[in-house]
């Protein structure tokens, strides 16, 4: 794509779409809580680091406090790498984590965008947009909270 040339509105349209309907979908239906098991691993991990800490040492007896995706040897963490916690951080900050998936599943709308500008004419980039917006599992699996899918995809398409 040339300097000169602009992102056409049904790109912006096709993306404002995607973060409205997944933030609605993740605050009405999910009701902007975790449910799934890496979702609450995650989720924990990024309190702990909004305490300023990699780790919390083990609140009592390990089978008392035993979870999934979280290690509890003394020190109690989760199992994952701390990349997609420490973005979570953001929506901790804003009290608002809810909303971190939705924001990256409509910026993954221009990112599908600026794919096609490298694989295909220009005149159909803003085809792919559109079509990117409307697929289920991209509503579904990158707006929901939290979790690695949005990220990554983020960094594919990059």
């Amino acid at each position: 794509m040339s300097n000169t040339e602009k992102i056409p509105p049904v790109v912006f349209l096709s993306a404002l779409f995607v973060l409205l309907f997944c933030s609605l979908f993740s605050y009405f239906i999910l009701d902007h809580t975790p449910h799934l098991n890496d979702e609450i691993a995650y989720n924990f991990q990024a309190k702990i680091f909004l305490s300023g800490r990699f780790y919390t040492p083990s609140p009592g007896p390990a089978g008392s406090f035993d979870f999934p995706h979280i290690v509890n040897n003394g020190r109690w963490y989760a199992q994952y790498p701390p990349g997609f916690p420490a973005l979570m951080l953001i929506g901790l900050l804003l009290k608002a984590p809810w909303l971190l998936n939705p924001i990256l599943a409509g910026l993954s709308i221009f990112l599908f965008y600026f794919l096609q500008d490298l694989t295909i004419l220009n005149r159909v980039m803003w085809v792919t947009a559109i079509g990117a917006a409307i697929p289920v599992i991209l509503i579904l699996l990158l707006g929901r909270r939290p979790g690695w899918r949005s990220i990554s995809a983020l960094i594919l398409l990059e």
